[in-house]
């Protein structure tokens, strides 16, 4: 509703892609969560799903979240506009769930202890 130069917000290209960039990241958190949820056919190990399923999640609500703020300017925080409470409620969310960095340490030990391990190829070779 808001206008500069005569004309809405809403209509400038910058602002326009800021919104598609929030989109795009909105549909990779779906389609990861989807992912998650109804399996991957033997791509991927439950574990493993939830863990990428819950950094790009943490990942999305951070971009989209703080792009929101960014968008409304300072009144974004404030009490009268419901983008605050939601972006202090991704936040908490992201807090009670554990934020992206956990999830992705987890794939980084698990892919770590599988290269440690000896492979039964290797093995055989040797012997």
């Amino acid at each position: 509703e808001r206008e500069q130069f005569a004309q809405k917000l809403a209509g400038f290209q910058a602002l326009r892609h800021l919104l598609a960039d929030m989109m795009v990241e909105t549909e990779f958190a779906r389609s990861m969560a989807d992912l998650a949820a109804f399996g991957a056919d033997g791509l991927a190990s439950p574990d493993e799903l939830l863990d990428r399923a819950r950094a790009r999640v943490c990942r999305a609500a951070k971009v989209v979240g703080e792009t929101s703020i960014q968008l409304h300017g300072g009144m974004g925080m404030t009490d009268e506009m419901a983008i605050g409470h939601y972006f202090r409620r991704l936040n908490f969310l992201q807090a009670m769930l554990g934020h992206e960095a956990g999830a992705l340490r987890r794939r980084v030990q698990a892919l770590a202890t599988e290269l440690a391990r000896p492979k039964a190829a290797d093995s055989e070779v040797t012997a």
